[in-house]
């Protein structure tokens, strides 16, 4: 089993609250306790925990006076399966490329009826230290508690999801989930709770970044005359997007596969039949009615896209349009390995993704995303074997409050080379400039050093 960990870098005074309840309620004199990207910088959980008599041990990728154990990304964590009471882990998954991973070995190595507690933001301002990949959402626990109970080679790790809660106020609008480390999967105790308001993201990303990406240029978006619904704009926008992406990689006769996550997606139809493609339509929602879309498998009551591409054959389609269905899909890292499997070599796949806090999805991809899609799909994985992609393209369509953000992959033979996370600037010139796709870069925030560590 792999793993991906990287450094706590936000300990604010909520999470610190938040760490001091859950040890209140679950830690007592004797427990091991390990904390998960635990590389002290502002502050930590270690007196928590000693204080109340617990043997505390810091996993972190890097060497650090603060660190007990240092495992490198693509190691399993160098414990026993069920070797832990508690397993906790702070601001790490929002920048750990894998952390679906990591929330894997988490399980694995705390005892059936241990505890699992994490923090990470919901929203906030774009961070990349050492890249700024994911947000998670309230309904996440359920999610990733699922995926640990898939099994994979015949090992499963069953998390049952215990709580979950926001933190308001704050800058990263932190979510909090708890789960019990169980034999078998339960259902989801834990009810769906109201998010803070994060408009204010939209703009905290995208005034760094750039606002398109060169030869997909559609920032001259123009809404109907007398339109204000930021819908209609992001829907024309999107069009627009599409249309591009469409004149300059799909060919008469060519097979054309469009992923959504509810309805829609006859439009995108439309334009890829126009050029004369075979159009397939694959949809994460079950809908009774219609001849184009296929009926999606549950997983522990969640839609997963994987299962319904795994039929289709190994390089069978030329390009792929996914549309809002990897922030809805419960696993959506295994999805888009499905997507890059099914792509022929050369081949391309647009994805589109609301920037903006959408309509509580379980996840939303953040700017650097990409390079770290790319490297996962480069990796083999327990019995799935590596479908290389390079990140081609990645950028934000900004219209009002409507933000958009699209990444464009192309199938290669080989595994990436190399994933880097420098902010999304970096990120974005070096997969345009073809940097060579297999190890993980890691920026130390406020510096140009980079750290490399072998996949």
């Amino acid at each position: 089993m792999l793993a991906s960990i990287v450094v706590s870098l936000c300990w604010n005074s909520f999470e610190a609250h938040k760490m001091e309840a859950f040890a209140r309620l679950r830690a007592a004199s004797g427990m091991r306790v390990l904390d998960v990207g635990g590389r002290v910088i502002q502050g930590g959980a270690r007196s928590i925990f000693e204080s109340r008599g617990c043997q505390f041990i810091s996993l972190d990728i890097q060497a650090d006076k603060s660190v007990d154990v240092v495992s490198p990304p693509g190691q399993q964590f160098p414990f026993a399966d069920g070797h832990f009471d508690l397993v906790i882990t702070t601001s790490t998954f929002e920048h750990d490329p894998m952390f679906w991973l990591t929330i894997r070995e988490m399980a694995r190595v705390t005892r059936v009826g241990g505890w699992v507690h994490a923090t990470t933001p919901s929203g906030g301002h774009y961070h990349p230290y050492p890249g700024d990949n994911y947000r998670l959402q309230d309904l996440a626990g359920a999610a990733l508690g699922a995926w640990c109970a898939t099994s994979f080679e015949g090992r499963a790790f069953p998390l049952a999801i215990n709580s979950s809660s926001y933190g308001r106020g704050g800058s990263m609008d932190e979510v909090v989930l708890t789960w019990q480390r169980v034999s078998e999967p339960l259902e989801p105790a834990a009810k769906r709770v109201d998010p803070p308001s994060t408009a204010h993201i939209n703009y905290a990303c995208a005034k760094r970044l750039p606002s398109h990406a060169p030869g997909y240029s559609t920032t001259a978006v123009e809404a109907p005359q007398g339109t204000h619904d930021a819908e209609a704009r992001r829907q024309l926008a999107e069009a627009k997007v599409i249309s591009a992406f469409a004149d300059a990689h799909v060919r008469s006769a060519s097979s054309a596969l469009v992923l959504v996550a509810t309805g829609g997606g006859g439009g995108v139809c439309a334009m890829l039949e126009a050029r004369g493609a075979n159009v397939r339509v694959i949809r994460l929602e079950h809908r009774a009615n219609g001849t184009r879309h296929d009926t999606p498998r549950r997983n522990h009551g969640a839609h997963n896209g994987w299962p319904l591409l795994s039929s289709l054959p190994t390089g069978s389609i030329d390009a792929i349009v996914s549309l809002s269905a990897l922030s809805h899909d419960p696993s959506f890292w295994m999805t888009f390995r499905e997507l890059a499997r099914i792509t022929r070599l050369g081949g391309y796949i647009l994805t589109g993704e609301p920037h903006a806090a959408p309509p509580r999805p379980p996840y939303r991809l953040m700017l650097d995303a990409g390079a770290a899609l790319a490297f996962w799909a480069g990796k083999k994985y327990d019995g799935f074997d590596a479908v290389p992609v390079a990140l081609n393209a990645t950028w934000l369509e900004v219209d009002g409050a409507a933000t958009e953000q699209y990444l464009i992959w192309q199938r290669g033979t080989r595994a990436a080379a190399t994933f880097t996370a420098k902010g999304l600037g970096v990120a974005h010139r070096a997969s345009l400039h073809g940097l060579p796709l297999g190890t993980f870069t890691c920026h130390d925030h406020g510096r140009d050093a980079f750290d490399q560590y072998s996949a």
